[in-house]
């Protein structure tokens, strides 16, 4: 590995590892590795459909993986202004989570742009079983759910809970922040 400093490991249907340090990603196939991205601090994983995945630099690079074994590459014209610290996906877009805000990434238009609703610092984000979202700050002021037909901003989560009524599971999120 290029460091010792590991963000994440995470294997593809075909059994290759993947690895994410604050010095590039690598791949592992069959006992070999293979530094496939340099000089990069890698920060996020993300699942995506079909087995694939993204990876996600902290200056906000995505690494899309393809069917073909291929890596797909998109580095925004912009840099991100705050290190990408979370990542989420909603559909076709990536949610990435910064110290400072969040911006969407369109995996098909390849596309960044501060996300339209969640403008708050240090995102925290959470995905349930069934996929829906839960974004949070970091003081639980704020909080976002994500279903799948609804979006709801709960504000002073501190002494509030959200109940969901879905397909006939109710589901419970609780949320506590520095004791509360």
């Amino acid at each position: 590995l290029p460091s010792d400093h590991v963000s994440f490991i995470a294997q593809d249907y075909d059994g290759k590892a993947w690895v994410g340090t604050d010095q590039g990603l690598v791949s592992i196939t069959q006992g070999k590795s293979h530094i496939v991205v340099r000089n990069k601090v890698m920060t996020c994983v993300q699942k995506i459909a079909n087995g694939l995945f993204c990876f996600i630099s902290e200056q906000g690079d995505v690494y899309q993986t393809h069917k073909s074994g291929s890596l797909n590459v998109f580095n925004p014209t912009t840099p991100l202004p705050d290190a990408v610290i979370r990542v989420a996906c909603e559909g076709q877009q990536l949610i990435l989570g910064t110290k400072g805000s969040a911006y969407c990434y369109d995996m098909q238009r390849h596309t960044l742009q501060p996300h339209p609703y969640i403008h708050f610092d240090n995102i925290q984000i959470v995905e349930d079983n069934r996929g829906n979202k839960v974004v949070f700050d970091y003081y639980g002021t704020k909080v976002w759910y994500y279903t799948s037909n609804r979006t709801y901003l709960i504000n002073n989560i501190f002494s509030q809970e959200l109940t969901q009524q879905n397909g006939g599971g109710r589901y419970k999120f609780i949320f506590g922040s520095h004791g509360r």
